[in-house]
């Protein structure tokens, strides 16, 4: 099950990447709004008439779907993209380790799972390993005080995208539903509201500079994103709890700054390194009590 954790931060890494790519040649908002619509439709494609299933949805359930398709698509991916075109991809990916304390706090509040000592002490090494590389500014120094707009689109992209993963675990998990049927529903109707917010902001439909580049990064994206990514973590969600899945996100982070150091020529500072190290003290604690505490569900 590591294996696909790791394969899953590898996805999402190359996804962050093709997405830094794609919005070189064009609207940022209508290459979320493209890329969520396409797969979403492939998602809901792939389930009514390859696999044949005729799973619906239960009214009372609605306003769970509604949540996963503001937080989690538009409002998560929205922010991102303004992130990644203001930050480095190596400091992108670091910043969004802040997941795992928001993870703690949803998973506390919607399931219970108990906070322990060496789980704070993990966490608490975890915030303090991300502060080197809070010191770093970004490429865009507009912002308030210290906290730069594109550190602040970064904080709510981490805080609306794990409340959408704890509402998609207690969907799969609790509610019994396919992750693919919500995947794909949370991504057409969310890629729906990011491609109106981009007409709308541009008054204008002509939204790409450069079709060929920005279509085949579109693509890359969709396939490592939206598909192996996204659907693999729900899946994942099955067996670990949202805040561990979080705290493995560290390798998102390798992933991350490796593929932009080769793809972008992004330099990797001493910053990068000394949070890694620290961040990793406190996954391994963390880790070995969501073990002992028989939170981690193995085959």
């Amino acid at each position: 099950m590591i294996f696909l954790a790791l394969l899953r931060n590898a996805a999402s890494a190359l996804a962050l990447i093709a997405g830094k790519s794609a919005i070189l040649f064009g609207n940022s908002l209508f290459y979320v709004g493209t890329r969520m619509i396409i797969a979403g439709s492939f998602l809901l494609l792939f389930y009514f008439s390859i696999l044949k299933r005729r799973c619906w949805l239960v009214g009372k359930d609605f306003w769970y779907i509604l949540q996963i398709v503001v937080f989690q698509i538009y409002l998560t991916y929205i922010c991102d993209i303004y992130a990644i075109s203001k930050l480095s991809a190596a400091r992108a990916s670091l910043l969004f380790n802040m997941s795992p304390f928001v993870a703690a706090f949803f998973s506390y509040i919607y399931f219970s799972e108990v906070m322990t000592p060496k789980k704070w002490i993990g966490l608490c090494l975890g915030f303090v390993g991300l502060l080197p590389m809070l010191l770093l500014g970004s490429q865009d120094n507009a912002g308030i005080g210290f906290i730069s707009f594109a550190g602040l689109a970064s904080a709510i992209a981490v805080v609306a995208n794990v409340y959408g993963y704890v509402i998609l675990r207690f969907l799969v998990k609790e509610r019994k539903y396919p992750v693919v049927l919500i995947s794909g529903i949370g991504m057409f109707f969310g890629g729906l509201l990011s491609f109106i917010t981009a007409v709308i902001s541009e008054r204008s439909f002509d939204l790409v500079y450069v079709w060929k580049p920005f279509t085949i990064f579109l693509f890359l994206s969709i396939i490592t994103g939206s598909v192996i990514s996204y659907n693999l973590h729900g899946y994942l969600l099955r067996k670990y709890t949202a805040t561990l899945l979080s705290f493995i996100g560290l390798t998102y982070s390798l992933f991350g700054a490796l593929f932009g150091w080769l793809l972008f020529g992004e330099r990797i500072t001493w910053n990068f390194f000394v949070s890694i190290i620290i961040i990793s003290g406190g996954l391994y604690i963390f880790y070995m009590e969501e073990w002992r505490q028989g939170y981690i569900v193995t085959d």
